[in-house]
């Protein structure tokens, strides 16, 4: 006899539990138009669950190996990151460290909305089209992976 294991800690349910435990603690949770945003693409995950390599876009990543169960969430850095000199200062310039968006210059034309202090102030664009296309992509794609 053959004895088959599989992991269940990268089960879509033990992050909808995890979601429905800290969904009051993220940010913009009292935006009633992103809580249901939030709540979509939830539904939409649980259906199609982690991608892995039997799926087409995903065939040369598996992240169901990646995922641990003691992952911890990003913690911001205490410091920001020199400027390298060997790239030329651009006049729109986003600075990331650790995943996180630490400084930003930028021209009267673009408009840069950081998604951690969304507030009742966010621009139409953005509510409009937030998660819109990966629920879209997810959505039309749950048919043909559940089979």
């Amino acid at each position: 006899m053959t004895a088959l294991a599989r992991k269940t800690y990268g089960s879509p349910a033990g992050f909808e539990s995890d979601f429905a435990g800290h969904a009051a603690e993220l940010p913009g949770a009292s935006l009633d138009w992103l809580n249901e945003k939030r709540r979509a693409a939830m539904t939409a995950f649980t259906v199609t669950g982690i991608p892995n390599r039997r799926v087409e876009a995903w065939k040369y990543t598996d992240l169901a190996n990646l995922l641990e169960p003691d992952l911890k969430p990003a913690a911001e850095p205490e410091t920001i990151p020199a400027p390298n000199p060997l790239f030329a200062r651009e006049p729109n310039r986003l600075i990331f460290s650790g995943g996180f968006l630490k400084q930003v210059s930028a021209e009267d034309s673009i408009e840069i909305v950081d998604l951690a202090h969304l507030g009742a102030e966010a621009p139409v664009w953005v509510r409009e089209n937030l998660g819109k296309l990966a629920v879209d992509r997810i959505s039309r794609l749950a048919p043909l992976l559940s089979r």
